[in-house]
């Protein structure tokens, strides 16, 4: 009772306390909810913005999904009409166009899928089998089956290595089987091959599946993805393939061929090559060993030159290139001489021998008589050669033929030996070749070139050589050339030791030699100095040229020149001395003395100032018949020189002064 009237008492003072508090709880609360409006429309604002920037977004993506669609509904064909957006409703419209777009994706990528597989189909129409391979995998599935050879079904898959193996094994013919797998190995490589990602091989198959043609092509499809197909091959196309292989066939039965003959020929010539080597030899050996006169020692050394005539002889055979060159010479004579030998060796061998003519032999005819003779001598060596004791030999001329309208000879050997088969006729003329390696022409030392250089000569005069012959009964050899009646020309050449009617003198004559092998310069000055000329000998080029600038005018009366030469050669050489400036240098005469037998090398040597071109080993006569030409023709050079001038001085004399 007390404690309610003591708070009854002091109510004013409550009341005051109450009032503000309560004030300052309305504060608080208008100011909370002052704080919360603006946050609030903060965050509405912020709202609104990023509304209206999606808003927009979506707007840009709605005309985009309107053009992409515009395109597709153009390229199907189909025509749709364009939704106007609603006030509010933007992301309704914008789903609706991308369900809209999924679905015309979808029937666009249906049509271009179909469109691929039609073009597929058409392209794939020319292959009868067609196969995709994953390698990671080792799959093969089967794209198309071979209506004829079918090993699998479409759709069918199997392993990509053992398919391989088996296909190679039972369908791809044995010479084939190599190139078959490297096309595939360069398929599978990591480096796409440089043709290109499209590989083929043609192919045989095996005898057991009809052993034509095939072809298989392969595509690199992707890593580890390959496209293999098997395209029909036509009528045409097997045809060209089977001529192809038959073609391939020959070329290499004919290298073959071609190195059995050369084998044969090596052997031939290592036999022929050190047959008269070992008899140079040996006796130079036995004539150096043995004491005995100078008669003995001559005979000797007639044998050593007797073998070294033979290996020169067998090397210009190998080497028969020389020009045909025509000249005046006796068909008379020629017939008679080469007829006189064959008969000779004929009765040494037990033959029979005739000769028959028909018509009348000239004494004179135009033509190149020394390669007419090589041929009928060869033909002739033949004849004797592979006819056995108790044979015959024939040799008929008509010197009266014709041959393309013009006068000709014609020769015919003909023989009882042991012939030739008809298959080796037709290679009768080829070099290196011969029919066999029997005893018979090892024992008359054979070497398949002989015939090929005569039918080369008949070549060149412009006539033919024919050749008939069966086995066990003989061979006939027929030479027809043209010849002509007309005078030989005047021409430069080692004809005559001697020109204008003169014989000329070669006792003190100088001349000059340019030789740096040491044996071939002590022969040449031998000879030489044999005949009473005074030789200088130059080792070198440069040597040679120095001793001729060093020389007092018209000193030489010829030089011997060497090709092969330190320093400077004999072209070289022979072109610096026709430059220098002096009277003699381009009127003395310069011979070529080269190893070189080719008509080419003569050719250089003419080319470069030479008047003339021996071939080495030097023949004496044929070296003085050579200088003496040309001597003599610098004579009359030098006697017209005199007399011009002469002429010059009398007529100056007979002007008397002026």
């Amino acid at each position: 009772m007390v404690a309610i009237i003591g708070v009854d008492w002091e109510g004013s003072m409550y009341e005051v306390e109450v009032a503000w508090e309560t004030g300052e709880i309305l504060a608080s609360c208008l100011f909370s909810l002052f704080i919360g409006s603006l946050i609030v429309l903060i965050a509405t604002s912020r709202l609104r913005r990023r509304f209206k920037t999606t808003t927009a977004e979506l707007t840009a993506l709605s005309g985009g999904i309107d053009s992409l669609m515009e395109e597709l509904t153009l390229q199907g064909g189909t025509a749709r009409r364009r939704e106007a957006p609603h006030d509010g409703d933007e992301i309704g419209l914008i789903t609706r166009r991308i369900r809209n777009l999924c679905e015309q994706v979808q029937s666009s990528l249906r049509h271009a899928q179909s469109q691929a597989f039609s073009m597929i189909a058409a392209l794939s129409a020319e292959y009868r089998s067609l196969y995709y391979v994953n390698l990671a995998k080792d799959e093969t599935v089967c794209c198309r089956a071979d209506a004829v050879k079918a090993s699998w079904k479409a759709g069918e898959t199997f392993s990509y290595v053992q398919a391989l193996q088996d296909h190679v094994a039972h369908n791809v013919a044995e010479d084939y089987r190599q190139g078959f797998l490297a096309i595939f190995d360069q398929a599978c490589a990591e480096k796409e091959p440089e043709g290109g990602p499209v590989l083929a091989y043609r192919y045989q198959e095996t005898p057991e599946v009809g052993g034509g043609f095939e072809l298989v092509r392969i595509v690199r499809i992707g890593p580890g993805e390959l496209g293999v197909g098997f395209p029909g091959v036509d009528a045409e196309t097997r045809r060209a393939m089977e001529h192809s292989k038959i073609l391939r066939e020959s070329l290499l039965a004919a290298a073959e061929e071609a190195n059995r003959a050369k084998t044969a020929f090596l052997s031939n010539m290592s036999h022929e090559f050190r047959t008269p080597l070992n008899a140079i030899i040996g006796i130079g050996e036995i004539a150096m060993d043995t004491p005995g006169s100078a008669e003995d020692m001559r005979g000797r050394l007639q044998q050593m030159t007797g073998a070294a005539r033979q290996l020169l002889q067998l090397v210009n055979d190998i080497l028969e290139l020389s020009r045909i060159e025509s000249a005046e010479f006796s068909l008379r004579e020629l017939v008679y001489r080469l007829s006189g030998q064959a008969e000779e060796k004929c009765r040494e061998k037990g033959l029979e021998y005739r000769l028959e003519v028909s018509g009348i032999l000239k004494y004179s005819v135009y033509g190149d008589g020394a390669k007419l003779g090589q041929v009928l001598a060869n033909l002739l060596e033949n004849a004797v050669k592979f006819t056995p004791a108790g044979g015959a030999v024939r040799l008929k001329v008509d010197a009266e033929a014709r041959f393309r309208n013009r006068p000709a000879v014609r020769f015919a050997v003909r023989d009882t030996g042991i012939g030739m088969d008809k298959d080796f006729l037709p290679r009768v003329f080829v070099p290196f070749s011969q029919e066999d390696c029997s005893s018979t022409t090892v024992q008359c030392g054979s070497t398949g070139l002989g015939l090929a250089i005569a039918k080369r000569i008949v070549d060149l005069m412009h006539g033919s050589i024919e050749v008939a012959s069966e086995k066990g009964k003989g061979s006939t050899f027929t030479v027809i050339v043209p010849l002509g009646e007309e005078e030989a020309p005047e021409r430069a050449g080692p004809a005559s030791a001697a020109g204008g009617g003169c014989e000329v003198q070669f006792e003190g004559r100088r001349i000059l030699l340019a030789e740096d092998n040491g044996i071939n310069d002590e022969i040449v000055q031998l000879v030489l100095e044999g005949r009473g000329m005074e030789v200088d000998a130059a080792a070198n080029g440069r040597i040679c040229l120095d001793t001729f600038k060093a020389s007092p005018e018209w000193h030489y009366d010829a030089i011997l020149m060497d090709m092969r030469m330190p320093e400077m050669d004999g072209l070289e050489t022979t072109r610096a001395i026709r430059a220098l400036p002096r009277a003699d240098a381009s009127k003395t005469p310069i011979v070529a003395l080269s190893a070189s037998a080719f008509s080419e090398d003569e050719a250089k040597s003419i080319q470069a100032g030479l008047d003339a071109h021996l071939a080495k080993s030097i023949d004496p006569v044929l070296l003085f018949q050579t200088l003496g030409n040309l001597l003599s023709r610098s004579s009359q050079q030098e006697g017209e020189a005199d007399d011009i001038a002469n002429g010059s001085a009398s007529a100056e004399s007979a002007r008397g002064p002026a």
